[in-house]
């Protein structure tokens, strides 16, 4: 497994639920992760911290800012600029190709930290 493919396949599921046409928002070309703006939730809600407000389930145990990193929207902080080269390929691996985007596995499940379903 890939370093932050279980992550980005978290917050894959959590998009194709919550907002449906995300791949059709990003501006693939311009993604940056390291960029608040051009990251995924960014391109998708204006700024990364207005999409973290807005999309990132709740969750007793951790922050907003941990609970983004659990879904594969940031790296943890202490990570380095290299992290968000790594997590870029990642999600660059769900841009549409000839108009059709790649599915998630079936398996891939929204769960919490402790295993359980989030409340979406």
């Amino acid at each position: 497994m890939r370093k932050y493919e279980a992550q980005v396949n978290r917050g894959v599921a959590l998009l194709d639920k919550k907002v449906p046409e995300w791949r059709d928002r990003v501006d693939w070309p311009t993604l940056n992760m390291a960029m608040c703006e051009d990251c995924i939730g960014g391109q998708i809600a204006g700024t990364f911290f207005r999409f973290i407000d807005e999309f990132i389930p709740r969750s007793k145990e951790k922050g907003k800012l941990d609970q983004a990193t659990w879904y594969g929207f940031d790296t943890e902080w202490r990570a380095g600029e290299r992290c968000y080269a790594g997590l870029q390929r990642e999600w660059l691996r769900y841009k549409p190709m000839s108009g059709k985007a790649k599915k998630v596995k079936k398996s891939t499940q929204l769960t919490d930290r402790k295993g359980g379903p989030d409340a979406l």
